[in-house]
C-alpha cells in the first residue's frame, strides 16, 4: 500500500533520530515502528484486567458501626487521633 503522510515537526525529527539507530530505509523504520506499536497496544488489550470483589462484611459485637470516630476509638484507642 502507498500513501503520502504529512508528519508533524517533533515527529519528524523523532523519526530521523530513530533512523541513525535503526538500520534500513525510512520505509522499513516507519513500518517496523508502527507494527511495534500497534502490536504492544494490542497486547495491553488482552492483559486481564484487575478486578475488586466485593463481599459482604460481618459486624463484630460490642463495636459501634454507626459512628466513625467511635469506632476509630474502639479498635485503636486514643491514639488514632
Amino acid at each position: 500500500m502507498s500513501t503520502t503522510v504529512t508528519l508533524d515537526d517533533d515527529v519528524a525529527l523523532m523519526l530521523e533520530q530513530e533512523l541513525r539507530v535503526r538500520e534500513g530505509t525510512l520505509n522499513q523504520t516507519v513500518n517496523k515502528l508502527l507494527r511495534e506499536i500497534l502490536e504492544a497496544r494490542r497486547v495491553s488489550k488482552n492483559l486481564n484486567r484487575f478486578e475488586v470483589h466485593s463481599r459482604a462484611l460481618e459486624q463484630r459485637s460490642g463495636f459501634d458501626y454507626n459512628s466513625i470516630p467511635a469506632l476509630l476509638e474502639q479498635i485503636e484507642g486514643r491514639a488514632h487521633r
